[in-house]
């Protein structure tokens, strides 16, 4: 009887220390989850916004002002300049900060873009459901966005390569143009420089794979063989991770990028 209880006593025990493991294993993994969870939310962000309305009394907003995101960064596009600043994120709260705001130099026609800006500093919170960014500002107003579909953005238009910068070899104003298009079906097809070029494409994600690469068999002068060798070739690295916004789209590789804008 005396070994029974014993024996009852180091199982209860036993049970009782596998309890208390598991709980401290709980209670270690579920902040790591939380902290994931946050920068999950913050990289959501990234991408192309495009504005839908707002709730502020008497604003106006015009069609086409957009919101790109990447990391702790921002650009408005308010249909006159191109404005680039920081961005804090935190949970749901959002603070796009004006110090630091860089912007270019054109003339507007109106005060569209400072009072568009103005409304901006005033955000504090964000919420997001799917492709919907829903901005609150101090005194509650909501300026709500839709997320630019990346295909949407680059299909069936004509795209002009302005930078190249594998191999440090620059596009001047002096080469040939290049181009690219893509097409809904999968295809691509452009200029390269001297010779025209076809191939194929899909999107994953962020990410543009581009296979099968095919050209024409023109000679060309050394000069734009330079040009073209060198695109062709960053062209075939296949994977590239796609950055979105209003006024370019930009193929970064691990040597470099390419820039691309609307021809």
């Amino acid at each position: 009887m005396k070994k029974l209880i014993q024996g009852t006593s180091i199982l209860f025990l036993a049970l009782l220390f596998i309890q208390c493991a598991n709980n401290t294993k709980k209670d270690q993994v579920e902040p790591q989850t939380q902290t994931a969870m946050k920068d999950t939310t913050k990289q959501n962000l990234d991408g192309l916004w495009i504005l839908e309305s707002t709730s502020k009394p008497d604003f106006k907003i015009k069609k086409g002002t957009s919101v790109a995101f990447k990391g702790t960064e921002f650009h408005l596009n308010a249909l006159c300049n191109l404005n680039h600043g920081g961005v804090t994120i935190k949970d749901s709260e959002i603070k796009f900060n004006s110090k630091g705001l860089m912007q270019t130099m054109k003339g507007c026609p109106d005060n569209y873009e400072q009072d568009f800006l103005k409304l901006l500093f005033e955000v504090v919170s964000f919420e997001m459901q799917n492709d919907i960014l829903t901005l609150t500002t101090k005194d509650q107003s909501k300026i709500v966005w839709k997320k630019q579909n990346i295909l949407t953005h680059l299909q069936e238009k004509e795209w002009a390569v302005v930078t190249n910068t594998g191999d440090a070899i620059v596009i001047s104003e002096d080469n040939p143009k290049l181009t690219m298009s893509f097409s809904k079906d999968g295809k691509i097809s452009g200029f390269a420089g001297c010779n025209t070029f076809n191939g194929t494409y899909k999107l994953e994600g962020d990410q543009i794979i581009i296979e099968n690469v095919a050209l024409t068999k023109m000679a060309c002068l050394p000069e734009g063989m330079k040009v073209e060798n060198n695109f062709v070739k960053n062209l075939n690295k296949s994977i590239f991770t796609v950055e979105d916004s209003s006024s370019e789209i930009v193929f970064r590789y691990k040597d470099g990028a390419m820039t691309f804008i609307l021809n």
